[in-house]
């Protein structure tokens, strides 16, 4: 069983989706499973083993499953009559684990944008993916480090993993092969699906997949043009845009600065000797 367990957590993360191991570390008393149990729970809901059944494992399936956003570990404690009320009394303890495979960012384009964006993300957690058809950039040095499809959109998307981890920028060198990159991620499953291009070219792109009968909501989902509104013009501010925006949606955050989110200051009264 616990052969299965692990297994099942291996072909989840294979499928980008984060999970939790709950392990029985000790119990006292009557209670129900054993020590050293463990159960497997996935983001989607299914689950492989027990952690003792009742209220102990549904309390903890709720408490795992409302932390999967932020995949924190966690120690736990139940008194099972006092807190649980359970009959059969006793107290289990033990440790929640997740597991993740980290988001992957998947590129389509590896020019001066693509490359600012790859330098910038060096010490970042994205697992990076460029794809380009062209010769010679694979070679460069700044791609060396990431994986670097050296091929279509077409040839390309079945060696992407695409799941609600995966996030993908469009940034071609041309709108038609942007269009290409578009069309053969719709209709799958990703956290985020965006692209470089002015207004004017935004519309067009939305326009012309609208008439090729891709669903709406989708097209209006996308985030064309790319980035926070705060870049100069260069590759190197863009590339900050574009991650800013990623961190956003990846960190479910709210555009705000930092001093806004704190509230009001308010100052302190003045003493009577001032």
């Amino acid at each position: 069983m616990d052969r299965e367990i692990l297994q099942f957590i291996d072909e989840k993360l294979g499928q980008g989706r984060t999970c939790a191991l709950i392990l029985i570390e000790s119990q006292d008393g009557s209670a129900p499973g054993a020590e050293g149990a463990i159960m497997a729970l996935c983001e989607d809901g299914s689950s492989r083993g027990t952690c003792g059944g009742g209220n102990l494992e549904k309390m903890l399936t709720q408490q795992v499953m409302e932390g999967m956003g932020e995949a924190r570990h966690f120690p736990f404690a139940f008194e099972l009559a006092k807190d649980l009320g359970m009959v059969c009394g006793g107290s289990a303890r033990g440790y929640v684990r997740y597991f993740s495979q980290g988001p992957e960012l998947v590129i389509f384009g590896a020019g001066h944008c693509s490359e600012a964006l790859v330098r910038l993300l060096k010490n970042q957690r994205f697992a990076v993916t460029v794809v380009d058809e062209r010769e010679g950039y694979a070679d460069k040095e700044v791609f060396r480090d990431v994986r670097f499809l050296n091929m279509t959109p077409e040839e390309a998307v079945g060696q992407i993993r695409f799941g609600p981890s995966t996030y993908l920028v469009v940034a071609t060198w041309g709108h038609l092969l942007d269009a290409r990159a578009y069309r053969v991620c719709l209709g799958r499953e990703y956290a985020f699906l965006g692209g470089l291009g002015s207004s004017k070219k935004a519309a067009s792109v939305k326009t012309a997949l609208l008439r090729e009968g891709f669903d709406e909501q989708e097209i209006l989902d996308l985030h064309l043009p790319v980035g926070i509104d705060l870049a100069d013009g260069t590759p190197e501010e863009i590339a900050v845009s574009i991650l800013a925006e990623l961190l956003l949606v990846k960190n479910h955050r709210p555009l705000q600065l930092k001093k806004d989110a704190a509230g009001p200051w308010t100052p302190p009264e003045r003493t009577r000797a001032e």
